[in-house]
Parts: structure tokens; sequence; C-alpha cells
């Protein structure tokens, strides 16, 4: 899906940062839609690391390579690195919203926001 996608957004546009930009964003948007449905609750934290640090750290492979103290093994490890604190702290976030969802009920965030907004607010932000 990766390629389709880069290719595509390659003929229109001949830059490969703004594709590659693109695509990412495209591919979070994609993997936040599986896990609303696969949790059944919207909380954009893996969003948010796929755009935020996950982003910027993608290109740190290219920048690594460049460097002459650097050598491929370095880079797998910055790489794994990456994908431990990652994975840890997707976990760790999705395991207090939980919590939270347990703790504050969908009446409570139905007072605060409507009916019609209280499903996109994370009630990790109510805890206190």
């Amino acid at each position: 899906m990766y390629l389709d996608l880069y290719r595509f957004f390659y003929s229109l546009r001949k830059r490969r940062v703004i594709v590659q930009l693109i695509t990412f964003i495209i591919s979070a948007i994609i993997h936040e839609f599986i896990i609303f449905y696969a949790i059944g609750f919207f909380y954009p934290i893996l969003f948010i690391l796929f755009t935020g640090p996950g982003n910027p750290t993608s290109y740190s492979g290219i920048i690594f390579m460049q460097l002459a103290a650097f050598r491929k093994n370095s880079v797998n490890l910055v790489f794994w690195l990456e994908m431990y604190i990652g994975t840890s702290m997707m976990f760790t976030l999705y395991l207090v919203e939980v919590f939270a969802r347990m703790k504050i009920t969908d009446h409570q965030m139905d007072e605060i926001w409507g009916s019609s907004f209280s499903w996109m607010i994370p009630r990790t932000l109510y805890l206190g």
C-alpha cells in the first residue's frame, strides 16, 4: 500500500519529502481508524505518535548513514530503540485510557460535551 500511495503522489508532485509526508499522514489516519474499530473508542495517541515524533525519526536512518561514525548496525540499534519506546508508550497510554473509561462514565461526558462529541474526547484529560 505504501508503494502504491507513494507512486500516485509522486506522479502528482515531484518532491520526494512532500510525497513521503503525505503518504505517512494517510497511513497514520488509516491506522487510527483500524485501532478505533478494534478497541471501540477513539484515542488519537497512535496518530500523534505517527505524525509527531514518528515522522522525523523515519528520516533518522538517512541522516545517521551519512555520518562517518555511524554504521549500519548503529542505525538498526536506533530503529529498534524507537520501536520499543513507541510501543511501550502506546501500550501504557491506551491502558490508562481504558481505566479512565472505567472510572468516567458516558453519562458524565455527555453532560460536559454533549452526546455528539463525547466519544471523541479522551477521558484521561479528566482524571484527577
